[in-house]
């Protein structure tokens, strides 16, 4: 019984946000030649902007669809986390405690699709 009390409360306790960022991006290529979507993306929030790194060029063929998640750094003890751009060491710690402290947060992606940038805007929910 202890055992089941246990994991009862973990189950219930609230999930501390880590402070780093994870966006799925769908992709539909309606054009009549294959493209790809490069492995960066940069994310905005609060005025704060940062890359997020997906684990590859994505290549899409025409008239397909695929999937891309891109992931910002985090912070942890006073260090950026993750793959980072060195010069950009303030607005990651100042974005990872903008997504820690668990409130909505409004933000913007932007990602290169071949020779041309796509944009979208979202909401963080906690």
């Amino acid at each position: 019984m202890r055992l089941a009390a246990a994991l009862d409360a973990l189950a219930k306790k609230p999930e501390q946000p880590s402070g780093g960022v994870s966006i799925k991006v769908g992709i539909l290529n309606v054009g009549l030649s294959d493209g790809a979507v490069t492995d960066q993306a940069e994310l905005t929030i609060s005025g704060h902007k940062i890359h997020m790194y997906a684990d590859k060029y994505t290549p899409i063929k025409a008239h397909d669809f695929s999937e891309v998640e891109f992931i910002s750094p985090g912070w942890d003890q006073g260090a950026p986390t993750g793959q980072y751009d060195m010069a950009e060491k303030k607005e990651i710690q100042a974005v990872s405690l903008l997504v820690e402290a668990g409130k909505p947060l409004d933000y913007s992606v932007s990602i290169t699709l071949g020779d041309e940038k796509a944009a979208m805007k979202g909401s963080i929910e906690p």
